[in-house]
């Protein structure tokens, strides 16, 4: 959602914005509400056979000039007429009369992405509808600020059942996390995005890698996404941390950020960069694998290739095994 939509959310949530209707509430915040990050029917790479239907459907289904149609065109991807026609279908199903939605559409061609992509937000009325998670969130002491961030990046955080969700922001709080950081809301999100059973399996998954309990949540505390990738992507990582570059274990439970890189993009080839400069005696030391991996491209090119008098042969090597990857 619009991060300034949230925060409006927030500051008005029970006041008079409980009194109007769906469409009503559309009407009254429609510039922040289109402000909402769609992505499969809007496009900034859209070709310009897109741009041509597009601009017919604006013209001919929402009465749209030329000009306009030509210059909102820019920014939609559709080039049959079932996604937007679905789209305002749901606005039919949801009670809008068919001058407000023309009207709407007309006003925010982005309407016509929101619809099918936030629902929900059209359905109910979005500071009704979020009230009771904004309500325990705040019980708890997390700051707006945090809250707006949580709703505007991840929605569908707030799609669980809002018991399900206080015993959530519960939990976390007994794991020790401070509500006033950031990370807390994180660690909210990573155990309310899935089923106790899937969290479970992701700490047998460390377990057999010999991390502890302790270990496990020490983790979480530093970085809650390691408990959100999938067990394939945990071991994938861990196999190639521990018996490809001689980490510890322990060493990887305090980068847990090192699970969360790319395995082919990232680490496989900056490791082939490294043992290169290592088998032929181009570096002294084993330098700091966290560090080395969590480098910008720029960086890491900057002080493992471009030094050396090998550095053709090494871009070659880099290049070769981002390729792979692709």
């Amino acid at each position: 959602m619009s991060y300034c939509f949230c925060k409006t959310i927030l500051h008005h949530h029970g006041i008079h914005y409980l009194r109007l209707s769906p469409t009503h509430f559309i009407e009254a915040n429609s510039h922040q509400l289109f402000l909402l990050p769609v992505t499969r029917c809007i496009s900034s790479s859209a070709n310009p056979n897109q741009h041509s239907f597009a601009a017919s459907y604006l013209i001919k289904k929402c009465g749209f000039s030329p000009e306009s149609a030509l210059s909102a065109s820019k920014h939609l991807k559709f080039e049959t007429p079932e996604k937007p026609d679905s789209v305002i279908d749901t606005f039919r199903r949801y009670g809008f009369p068919e001058d407000k939605i023309f009207k709407l559409v007309k006003k925010f061609p982005k309407a016509i992405a929101v619809a099918k992509t936030y629902p929900f937000i059209i359905y109910h009325r979005p500071e009704s509808y979020l009230q009771p998670y904004v309500s325990i969130l705040r019980e708890n002491g997390i700051p707006k600020s945090h809250i707006a961030s949580l709703i505007y990046k991840w929605p569908r955080t707030v799609r669980v059942c809002p018991i399900r969700f206080r015993n959530t922001v519960e939990t976390v709080k007994e794991m020790g996390f401070d509500p006033s950081k950031l990370v807390f809301t994180l660690a909210v999100l990573a155990r309310s995005g899935q089923s106790k059973s899937g969290w479970e399996k992701k700490v047998g998954v460390y377990k057999r890698w010999g991390w502890s309990d302790e270990e496990i949540l020490a983790a979480f505390k530093r970085n809650p996404w390691c408990m959100m990738s999938s067990e394939d992507k945990i071991m994938a990582g861990m196999d190639f941390l521990i018996n490809n570059m001689g980490c510890e274990s322990s060493y990887v439970a305090e980068h847990p950020i090192l699970l969360l890189l790319s395995l082919e993009k990232r680490l496989i080839p900056r490791a082939s960069v490294l043992q290169f400069l290592q088998s032929n005696k181009l570096i002294d030391e084993k330098p700091n694998l966290a560090t080395l991996f969590k480098y910008s491209e720029k960086s890491f090119l900057h002080k493992f290739v471009d030094g050396f008098d090998e550095a053709p042969q090494l871009l070659k090597l880099y290049r070769e095994k981002l390729n792979l990857s692709k």
